[in-house]
Parts: C-alpha cells; sequence; structure tokens
C-alpha cells in the first residue's frame, strides 16, 4: 500500500470513519476550533454539492487532525472572510490551506516583521 506523506491517506485501503472514530481524533482540539470547525464544514457542506457527503468531510478531518491548532484557526478565519466557500471551493482547498500555512508560517512572520516592521521599545521618562 502507498501512503501519502501529507494526509495519512493509504491508497487501495477502504477505511469508513466512524462518529466515534471522528471524535477520537477530535478530542484533543480545543472547543473554540472545534467551533469553527463545526461552523466551516457546515457551511461547506450547504453551499457545495460535490462536498456534501460524508467521506469527504471524513478525509478533511483526518488530514488535518496533526495540524497546529492556530494554523487550522487561521486557515478557517481566511478561508470564512474571504469567502472561497461562496467560489466553489471546499474541503480540499480548505486542507492545503491549512497544510501550506503550517509550513509556511516562520517565513511568513520573518516577511510581516520586514513590512510592518516592530513595536517601539518603552522607554522610562522621568525618574
Amino acid at each position: 500500500m502507498i501512503k501519502c506523506p501529507v494526509c495519512g491517506y493509504e491508497f487501495g485501503k477502504v477505511i469508513e470513519l466512524s462518529n466515534d472514530k471522528i471524535k477520537d481524533i477530535m478530542k484533543d482540539k480545543p472547543e473554540s476550533l472545534l467551533t469553527s470547525l463545526r461552523f466551516v464544514v457546515s457551511l461547506i457542506k450547504k453551499n457545495i454539492p460535490s462536498d456534501s457527503n460524508s467521506k469527504a468531510q471524513n478525509m478533511f478531518l483526518r488530514s488535518i487532525a496533526k495540524c497546529k491548532n492556530k494554523a487550522v484557526l487561521w486557515a478557517v478565519d481566511q478561508y470564512v472572510s474571504s469567502g472561497y466557500v461562496y467560489q466553489g471551493k471546499g474541503f480540499k482547498y480548505l486542507r492545503k490551506m491549512i497544510i501550506n500555512h503550517e509550513l509556511d508560517r516562520k517565513e511568513m512572520s520573518k516577511h510581516e516583521r520586514k513590512r510592518f516592521g516592530t513595536t517601539p521599545p518603552i522607554k522610562k521618562i522621568g525618574d
């Protein structure tokens, strides 16, 4: 069997994730993240017919299970605020946003500091 290095999917192996297995995967995530994920999953399932099945949702949740919480929250926020769901971009697009943000975050932070600068040092006045 060939295993995908990004999402862990094993080609040729049929895996049905039940709701219990999804709960086990997501049990370590904070409640704010779970609320955001519930919202974006319902938004995608409602507006994108090709991603309205549970298999697409299960593959998405399984592929982001090991991602950092900050990366997932950032990507969900960007996805919702930019309206990508109304452009027909579904679970695969959001998954790629999360994975790429996790990989590129250090470089993004460095470039943001160059572009915006840092706060000035605090100086004591008087005493």
